[in-house]
């Protein structure tokens, strides 16, 4: 180690010399450090205007969303619902009514069934009973060591919508209670035997049978399954075997192998004097399928000796204690006599949803239901647009403060983006629609004030909502239409020329579907499993695979194909000529689709073959609006870019006709207009605030490269005078002992 200098961070300074190097060194690079403390501070300032300029941009995209929200149709649409007596029953209502209103009389609430079990001793003595039973379709077993509530118990873990509960009304008084948790008359529940003694020992029904669910007059439905192709033994938990059993002729069946379809097949060729069919019931996004018979001698010619009519849920044994009758809701709606499984009733009313609470057999429960024009949520919205504009304004102006007596300024003071963002927002605010409306914001009562905020007159925004709600509408957003009966008008864009006698539109090419036919007909069963493979654009080009059983017929495969969730809405099978079709669900190109097979073509398979059957593609609209060219896309007939009328008109043409097929008329509101007009702020893109971002980022990147390299540089100055005063601490060092040496050898005698 060396005196006097400083290596690897360890320092002796001033050793040799006295003189204190390291603190010369230090100031030293004090002044040497300016200017990167000058480049620190201007990166400071630089996230300091990010900061800043992040708040304007989320104040102008708060505005942009305001007049986009404006632009929606479906804002002018709402209906508000109201009900006189809220007791008996409340009501809301979606964008889809009408104004209007109506009287509603409620006689009959829906209800589920409620049935007990005879009464036993315990709940909790085991009851020595041993067997099988269903629950609307949901196998329970029961052991010889179970007690009433561990009954109870399974069934509620069944997952058959039903509840059991055990009641204890004293010694000897203890029941099991059984109730169902769907409504309606067609909600009876099922208990069907499968094995063992379980059921008749509860006591929870008597010897004779009806129809579970009679849709209809000599017609019984069963229970409703997840699918009518799959085996009942994988639904329903039961393998039985049997006969069905119609006026004295039996039917074999075997669950461990027949479907729905395929009982309804082996009933309809038993020469039975029934019809039977699978039934498919959609219930919002949720389907189910049950077998439903039909004809005279239903259900009393229907016997049930092994118990196989019982477990698809077309009979049931009557229970023999009935507490509560499933029942339909029943009201009127001026005057017309309307039923209902439940009491939240839709689709009676177009829009209109009715929760009915009360109800009275004798004498109706009555409530006057009110739906009128939600002029409330235009205001509403209106009043976000005025909040919206004004939080620009206003954080421009704080931000851009002078002081003529200090001279300080505040940040945005003189700041051209802030202007620009200034001017961008008054000249939207000036914009006027084309619309058959009130013409401009001014005449909705919306004004600017001095200081250069948004000022809203609700009086005079009230007589517009009042004199002509509608008016408001064509005000802000698009409105079309179209002549032609298969032609509808979707949108337009601010760039879209109105026309007061309206375009023509000319179709040279109708859009048309993508279609299959195998190359060999389906005479046969099928001989072997075969798999089939669907891809292409209708499937996103993520295959799809489908495996056909050995033994279908060409029907049965059909039935498959179109009852499969996956192919639902993009594929179509039938059959033609003996052979089978595939046929896509959606027009054009989006359609597209291909369907190959691991087998050859034969009789006994699907024909489609390896390579696919014979091809027909689908073809896209093409047409004109107005005579200039529009781009075609399925039945979607759009305006092209730079159309010096119809740029960004939307069609949909829905015929096969060929020619002029219809006009389209519309006009451009302000918000649309608007939102157009805010794009040279907001666009992701080429946007103000996103070019102001990006010029930003660019700046803190050029600094902080700045900063690095002056780091570097400053970091070899530093070493560099502490080599250099280090040398000079070892040279003085170096004379100090040469001259030590020569004042001793001078002091020699």
């Amino acid at each position: 180690m060396s005196l006097g200098g400083s290596l690897s961070g360890v320092s002796f300074s001033g050793l040799g010399s006295g003189i204190d190097t390291q603190s010369i060194v230090s100031q030293l690079m004090q002044v040497e450090s300016i200017p990167l403390r000058r480049l620190q501070a201007r990166r400071q300032e630089i996230e300091a205007r990010e900061l800043l300029y992040s708040g304007l941009r989320d104040r102008v995209s708060a505005f942009r969303d305001a007049v986009n929200s404006l632009q929606q149709t479906s804002v002018y649409q709402k209906i508000k619902a109201s009900s006189s007596d809220i007791a008996v029953a409340t009501v809301s209502a979606d964008a889809t009514a009408s104004a209007g209103g109506f009287t509603l009389a409620v006689s009959k609430l829906a209800q589920g069934e409620k049935f007990v079990s005879t009464a036993f001793a315990s709940a909790s003595d085991a009851l020595g009973l041993t067997g099988s039973f269903l629950v609307n379709g949901k196998k329970v077993d029961v052991t010889a060591d179970e007690n009433l509530q561990q009954i109870a118990g399974k069934i509620n873990r069944a997952g058959a919508q039903v509840s059991a509960t055990v009641v204890n009304g004293g010694p000897n008084q203890v029941v099991l209670s059984i109730s169902g948790s769907q409504t309606g008359a067609g909600s009876k529940v099922s208990f069907a035997p499968v094995s063992g003694s379980v059921l008749p020992s509860l006591g929870l029904f008597g010897a004779g049978l009806e129809a579970r669910h009679a849709s209809a007059p000599s017609t019984a439905r069963g229970l409703g399954l997840t699918s009518k192709t799959a085996p009942l033994g994988t639904l329903i938990g039961s393998s039985a075997a049997g006969n069905l059993t119609i006026s004295g002729q039996d039917v074999a069946v075997d669950f461990a192998v027949d479907s729905l379809e395929t009982i309804a097949s082996k009933i309809n060729a038993g020469g039975t004097g029934v019809t039977a069919s699978v039934v498919e019931v959609t219930n919002g996004s949720a389907k189910s399928y049950h077998l439903e018979v039909a004809g005279a001698a239903v259900p009393s010619g229907l016997t049930d000796g092994d118990s196989l009519w019982q477990q698809l849920g077309v009979l049931r044994a009557t229970p023999l204690d009935i507490r509560q009758q499933s029942q339909d809701a029943e009201f009127t709606v001026d005057g017309i006599a309307q039923r209902s499984a439940t009491n939240t009733v839709t689709g009676v009313v177009q829009g209109v949803t009715l929760t009915l609470l009360a109800a009275d057999v004798a004498t109706p429960k009555t409530t006057q239901i009110g739906l009128e024009r939600d002029t409330a949520a235009v205001k509403d919205e209106l009043k976000k647009l005025v909040d919206a504009y004004n939080g620009v304004t206003t954080f421009i102006q704080e931000n851009s403060s002078f002081d003529s007596d200090t001279f300080e300024s505040g940040p945005l003071f003189g700041d051209s983006v802030a202007r620009q963002v200034e001017q961008n927002l008054f000249q939207t605010f000036s914009l006027q629609g084309s619309g058959v409306g009130l013409g401009n914001l001014a005449s909705l009562g919306l004004s600017l004030g001095s200081s250069g905020t948004m000022e809203l007159n609700e009086a005079a925004l009230d007589t517009a909502l009042s004199t002509d709600p509608d008016a408001i509408r064509r005000t802000m957003s698009v409105d079309g239409s179209t002549t032609g009966a298969n032609l509808s008008f979707l949108g337009a864009t601010a760039r879209s020329r109105t026309s007061a006698s309206g375009y023509v539109v000319n179709v040279t090419q109708a859009a048309t579907k993508a279609a299959m036919l195998a190359a060999s007909q389906a005479t046969l069963p099928w001989s072997a499993t075969e798999k089939l493979t669907f891809s292409g654009t209708v499937f996103g080009n993520s295959p799809i695979e489908v495996t056909i059983g050995a033994g279908s017929s060409l029907a049965q495969v059909v039935s498959q194909l179109n009852s499969d969730t996956r192919l639902a809405g993009r594929v179509v099978a039938s059959v033609e000529g003996g052979a089978l079709r595939l046929d896509s669900a959606r027009f054009g190109t989006p359609g597209d689709f291909t369907a190959v097979s691991d087998l050859d073509p034969a009789a006994d398979n699907s024909g489609l073959g390896k390579t696919g059957g014979n091809y027909t593609a689908a073809l896209d609209i093409v047409g004109t609006i107005n005579g200039e060219t529009a781009d075609g896309i399925g039945q979607l007939l759009t305006g092209k870019k730079g159309n010096l009328t119809t740029e960004g008109v939307q069609l949909l043409y829905s015929g096969s006709a060929t020619g002029d097929v219809g006009t389209v008329s519309f006009t451009v509101g302000w918000a649309t207009r608007a939102v157009d007009a805010l794009l040279a702020l907001t666009d992701p893109v080429n946007g103000l605030m996103e070019a102001t971002d990006q010029r930003l980022e660019d700046q803190l990147e050029d600094t902080d490269r700045d900063i690095a390299s002056m780091e570097a540089r400053l970091t070899i100055r530093q070493e560099t005078l502490r080599r250099r005063f280090l040398a000079m601490e070892q040279a003085m060092s170096a004379m100090q002992r040469q001259s030590a040496g020569l004042q001793q050898f001078g002091s020699q005698p």
